[in-house]
């Protein structure tokens, strides 16, 4: 069975936000550098695709890896949130090219219910998408729960959509997020783009960014005998 025809059958669809509909994850990591700066060290890019992006080591993992001293977790992690806070509020933070228009065409959708699960706070989620004048499905952000690779982000949204884990597929970008969609029961799509193309990440199914889901969505209101 191919993507659409998955498709076909799936009655709820769960997007991680960050490096599937939101081009954030540069922003995050300037954001970070902007507080390790005043210990004088950076992030390189690859590091962090991997390490932080991809696998969630976050800054813990980071402190062991290069073993550095004197740094403050706690307080990379609150100030790096408050960077990259007002990123999101100011619409500094893009969407990828067709994620607005996979949003708006999934709206419209009689076929397929729609919602977000992100690591990221929903205020923050909400703000990308109203900057970029996209529509704003239900969200379940990472406010109180467990992050991802726990699969608690995924189960939340089963349980707010009211809907069996069977019946839905989640959309992920990371190696974290495939693994709590697998905790959750949810079979995953890993939507492919620059930053993970390379890391060797497995999933039931792949595709190419938002223009590809989009894509395959309409492939599948085809096989449906919903074409529009």
């Amino acid at each position: 069975m191919d993507l659409p025809e998955a498709l076909a059958r799936t009655g709820l669809l769960i997007f991680d936000f960050d490096g599937v509909l939101a081009d954030s994850e540069p922003l995050h990591r300037r954001a970070y550098n902007s507080v390790l700066a005043r210990w004088g060290y950076e992030i390189p890019q690859a590091e962090y695709w991997l390490y932080w992006t991809s696998r969630g080591e976050g800054i813990a993992g980071e402190i062991a890896r290069g073993n550095l001293r004197g740094v403050d977790p706690d307080r990379v992690v609150r100030e790096k949130r408050s960077i990259f806070e007002e990123y999101c509020r100011s619409g500094a933070v893009p969407l990828f090219p067709e994620a607005a228009a996979l949003l708006s065409y999934l709206q419209c959708s009689a076929r397929w219910r729609v919602v977000i699960a992100s690591n990221t706070p929903a205020g923050l989620v909400r703000a990308v998408l109203e900057s970029a004048g996209a529509p704003v499905p239900p969200i379940i952000g990472g406010d109180g729960l467990r992050q991802k690779p726990a699969p608690d982000i995924f189960l939340k949204a089963l349980e707010h959509m009211d809907c069996d884990p069977l019946a839905a597929m989640v959309f992920e970008d990371a190696e974290k997020g495939l693994i709590a969609a697998a905790g959750a029961g949810v079979g995953a799509t890993l939507v492919l783009g620059e930053l993970n193309r390379d890391l060797g990440l497995r999933a039931d199914y792949v595709v190419e960014g938002p223009a590809g889901i989009l894509e395959s969505l309409r492939r599948a209101e085809t096989l449906a005998g919903g074409s529009r």
